[in-house]
């Protein structure tokens, strides 16, 4: 709580998701001091009894062991703890995308400011998830992004640029593009992300630009294989989230038949510039 304004960045996510879900919304709510020291123990065990349950929980062990040593283990230690037929609490409902308004966060204490477009995202087990993300390279995924090669490569007015494509897997996420700038060139830096942003919604991304960011995508899947434990904890967390265990061979097969005309329609359902 104490940090949480040192860094422009921090202070850009925060803002952004009070402004799209709204202040009071648990998917935007900030500790403070006064809410963080009311909680007790009590209430502690009050949320653990409503909301953990071993018929809601997916257990995942890794290690150098036997099955048979490990599963009387488990037995032992969690064979007492009861089921909770009751449904788990409900996920809170997403607000609907708003009309386009301005919000600000004055911090007068730095010399740059941050610019960001941003609006409620869509849910990883969309059709569109691989064109998104396969996009969000595109546009602000790294040096040869629009958004870098337009802001700071070619203007100059960029510390640091990128978008996310709005994907989530438990909810849709936020889909946002921004630009951290000098406080003089804010305005200017907001023009070119939503020029940018437009753009994608528009026509289609170039052939060198489309065979960029697909590779970065798929170069990228050698780190979901890169530790064994990284492997089973996905597995549990696929089960977990109601996706299938082939969810990620799924999507890798998906990005291959990426086209950018499959990216624009996906842009053109997904973003509101």
């Amino acid at each position: 709580i104490a940090s949480r304004n040192d860094e422009m960045f921090d202070i850009l996510q925060r803002v952004s998701a009070q402004a799209v879900y709204g202040k009071d919304s648990p998917y935007a709510r900030v500790p403070e001091y006064a809410t963080v020291e009311s909680v007790t123990r009590d209430d502690c065990v009050k949320f653990h009894a409503r909301c953990f349950a071993p018929n809601r929980t997916i257990l995942v062990i890794y290690g150098d062991f036997k099955k048979s040593d490990m599963q009387r283990l488990v037995s032992r230690t969690f064979g007492d703890w009861k089921k909770d037929p009751s449904p788990p609490p409900a996920l809170p409902p997403l607000p609907p995308r708003s009309a386009q308004r301005v919000v600000f966060a004055p911090k007068d204490d730095v010399t740059q400011s941050a610019v960001v477009l941003a609006h409620v995202g869509f849910k990883a087990d969309n059709p569109d998830y691989a064109d998104m993300e396969v996009l969000q390279r595109a546009l602000g995924g790294g040096f040869q992004s629009r958004l870098f090669n337009r802001i700071r490569t070619q203007r100059g007015l960029a510390y640091a640029t990128g978008a996310s494509s709005g994907s989530g897997f438990m909810r849709p996420g936020l889909f946002f593009a921004y630009s951290l700038t000098r406080n003089d060139s804010v305005m200017a830096a907001r023009d070119l992300v939503g020029e940018e942003v437009g753009s994608v919604t528009r026509e289609p991304v170039t052939p060198a630009e489309l065979a960029v960011a697909r590779d970065g995508v798929q170069n990228s899947f050698v780190f979901n294989f890169e530790q064994p434990s990284s492997v089973a904890f996905r597995a549990g967390f696929y089960e977990l989230a109601g996706y299938p265990q082939d969810f990620l061979q799924r999507y890798q097969k998906a990005v291959e038949g990426v086209t950018a005309v499959s990216m624009l329609a996906a842009a053109q359902r997904q973003i509101e510039p």
